[in-house]
């Protein structure tokens, strides 16, 4: 049966600054309609509408520092610039509807999380210079990026394994606490290996773990062969 659906959103945010930290408040307001034969999809959903809001707040710095004494002919280092950029978001959202009442159509619109989340981020960036006398470039060739997740006990959980979206975070997957890291190195000009792990604290276990490797062949040509472990799956 064909069902029909409006869907607005609307998001405010600022831009504000306390020394070298950036402050960025925003709230977000949602208005979800179905036609009338929707309660045949969902009996849970007794309104043919759903309301959704948020409001958070994420702060943000960064700090680097530069070794110009750095030099590794094995690693391909030459000069070094360390940059850290630690962040929190605080972040909490009500809807009239509950996303596990309603059937999800698409990710972007029904399946919006709810409840409260902190995330704790520290990115590190390592660059370098590669690619010799007159030829001198930066290169990100190391990145870290680290994270933790608490969600108040209220969260629906949608997944084993969880996932914040800082960008939107009503996308995130929500519940319970998880930590992830995510590290990607471009060991040379053609090699890149990278590893994210998602670890759950409420298990004691990982939740997955993903492990790759790229190779550039020539500049129109590469290759890579990626492994992945789906805990709930034991895949």
């Amino acid at each position: 049966d064909p069902v029909a659906r409006f869907d607005a959103r609307e998001e405010v945010s600022a831009q504000l600054a306390a020394g070298t930290v950036s402050i960025t408040p925003f709230v977000t307001g949602r208005l979800t309609a179905y036609d009338d034969s929707f309660e045949s999809f969902s009996p849970d959903a007794d309104e043919q509408y759903r309301l959704w809001g948020s409001v958070g707040v994420t702060a943000a710095t960064e700090a680097q520092r530069i070794d110009n004494a750095a030099e590794s002919r094995l690693f391909d280092v030459h000069r070094l610039r360390h940059i850290l950029a630690p962040s929190i978001t605080v972040w909490h959202a009500e809807s009239s509807i509950d996303r596990v009442d309603l059937p999800v159509y698409d990710d972007e619109v029904e399946s919006l999380a709810e409840g409260t989340a902190i995330r704790l981020n520290l990115d590190q960036t390592f660059q370098t210079q590669r690619g010799g006398a007159g030829r001198w470039r930066s290169v990100d060739f190391l990145t870290i990026g680290t994270e933790l997740v608490v969600s108040s006990g209220d969260v629906d959980r949608e997944s084993p394994i969880g996932r914040f979206f800082a960008y939107r975070p009503e996308y995130s997957n929500l519940g319970g606490t998880y930590g992830t890291l995510d590290v990607a190195w471009q060991a040379t000009e053609v090699l890149g290996v990278g590893v994210r792990t998602v670890y759950d604290f409420d298990l004691n276990q990982p939740a997955a773990t993903f492990t790759g490797f790229t190779l550039q062949h020539t500049p129109d040509f590469s290759s890579y062969a990626e492994s992945r472990y789906l805990n709930a799956q034991d895949q």
